[in-house]
């Protein structure tokens, strides 16, 4: 599973290469001892805090005296979910989220550690079904679109399209050698008996370039969205439909 690097791979093409951890009968405590490091992992990579407060947390504050709702689809551990909330909630605005997640063992680890946050529910849901928790605000994703082969990624779109009042943020990988070969190095430190160092690389692996995004929405004609491409250090990539006007604080953002 970890075999040496001799040469990087082929990075040309989306892989489509299953994530260990993605199968149902994945080892569970490996999953969850996945699940413990990537909360780590996305609070330390993934500027995932950045974006929510630019996408979200800025858009509130415009009419901070009404209550918004958040929809968090493949939600995974929720630590991302209750840690805007707390933050919401130190700057007085009104939020409540509905993290959605398809696998049942993902939902029963994330309700076990934050089941107990206020104004977050934690549902074992299809991301294709979220109708029924409208009205919805923002419609959020961390490192979901990779999991998706390109027709799945379309339908996606295409359903997210009846969502037209909404900011709709994905933030996914770029597929690039730098962030390939970083992540390859800092893997080594990782702990053992997980599926991160083979999941992350593999992750990397199906990432994306700007141009694929741009073809899947231009196929997928997303009727009242307009979405922008935008990448940021380190290895990001986003996908935001609809959003309100702000700009970054730094300048590694670009369209």
């Amino acid at each position: 599973m970890n075999k040496p690097m001799l040469l990087p791979p082929d990075l040309s093409n989306r892989t489509e290469e299953s994530e260990l951890m993605d199968f149902p009968d994945s080892d569970l405590y490996m999953l969850e001892n996945t699940l413990a490091l990537f909360e780590i992992l996305n609070r330390c990579m993934t500027r995932v805090r950045s974006i929510l407060t630019l996408y979200v947390i800025r858009a509130m504050q415009r009419r901070p005296e009404r209550e918004y709702h958040l929809v968090d689809l493949g939600a995974g551990a929720c630590e991302t979910a209750a840690w805007l909330l707390n933050y919401c909630r130190d700057k007085n605005l009104k939020l409540r989220i509905s993290a959605c997640d398809h696998d049942r063992r993902v939902v029963r680890y994330a309700r076990k550690h934050y089941g107990s946050v206020t104004h977050l529910k934690i549902l074992h849901r299809d991301m294709r079904f979220i109708d029924d928790l409208k009205p919805i605000d923002f419609i959020f994703a961390n490192h979901l679109l990779h999991h998706l082969r390109d027709p799945q990624i379309i339908e996606l779109i295409q359903y997210l399209s009846r969502f037209s009042h909404a900011t709709i943020i994905f933030n996914d990988l770029q597929r690039r050698r730098l962030s390939y070969t970083a992540y390859y190095l800092i893997s080594f430190l990782f702990p053992q008996n997980n599926f991160a160092r083979h999941d992350g690389l593999v992750s990397i692996r199906k990432g994306f370039t700007n141009r694929e995004l741009r073809d899947l929405i231009k196929t997928a004609q997303p009727n009242g969205v307009k979405y922008q491409i935008r990448t940021l250090f380190p290895g990001r990539i986003l996908l935001i439909g609809n959003p309100y006007r702000a700009k970054w604080k730094s300048s590694n953002a670009s369209r």
